[in-house]
């Protein structure tokens, strides 16, 4: 594959521009990459416009979506559509050159080998100020995450405190436990309410021991039992 640097010249001098600089609609694709590149003294022709980001790879909208740059360099230079399931790497490992000399085609394997057979790999390294990347060894009360306290959830994947997890238990199972006593509390209030509205008179004369014993039977419970123990020991 051998391409001049005059298609830059000829791009560049077919190419139409509208008053506020962006290409009229219609033209070529190449001719709006080409004639939009800037030969650098390495060789490399950088797109310079749209990129994203700024140093990264050149775009273009081509029938309603975006294409890269220096595909359709390549493919201008090679008069072929890129194969199915490949992609436009750089020789050159400059994201904006779109010269035609420094592009290869190749899987995303193929881009891997080469960025590290250049030492370009990017290893992540914990951040000073995160604990991300640090295994927890104790949880955020102090307890250590092993042995018999480590509480694994295979399904989710995840690891929990089990000391942690034994104490939120029973806190649950102490809100339920007063949760419904305080509605039974209530239901009582409003059965003994019912009854004083429905005799009134008796109700009147009744002390709170005898109207208690007139509903327990439908409301039943050790809370009922409870309350009219210390009914009577108030009384």
């Amino acid at each position: 594959m051998t391409v001049s640097v005059e298609i830059l010249t000829e791009a560049k001098s077919l190419l139409r521009l509208k008053p506020g600089g962006m290409p009229v609609a219609g033209q070529p694709a190449w001719i709006r990459v080409f004639g939009r590149c800037d030969e650098k003294e390495n060789g490399c022709w950088e797109y310079a416009k749209h990129r994203k980001p700024p140093k990264s790879y050149g775009f273009l909208v081509v029938n309603g979506r975006d294409v890269g740059a220096h595909r359709i360099a390549w493919e201008h230079a090679n008069g072929r559509r890129v194969p199915d399931g490949l992609h436009v790497l750089h020789k050159c490992d400059n994201p904006p050159c779109c010269n035609p000399a420094h592009l290869f085609i190749g899987t995303i394997a193929d881009n891997n080998r080469d960025r590290h057979a250049k030492g370009r790999t990017v290893v992540p390294r914990p951040s000073p100020v995160s604990s991300h990347f640090k295994p927890k060894t104790h949880c955020h009360l102090g307890h250590p995450l092993s042995g018999d306290n480590l509480y694994r959830n295979s399904r989710r994947g995840t690891k929990k405190c089990a000391t942690c997890a034994r104490a939120a238990a029973l806190r649950r199972g102490a809100r339920a436990v007063a949760l419904a006593h305080e509605e039974r509390r209530v239901r009582l209030i409003q059965m003994i309410d019912e009854v004083r509205d429905a005799n009134p008179r008796a109700a009147d004369s009744a002390p709170t021991g005898e109207i208690l014993e007139a509903v327990i039977e439908e409301l039943g419970g050790s809370l009922v039992r409870k309350l009219r123990k210390a009914d009577r020991s108030g009384s």
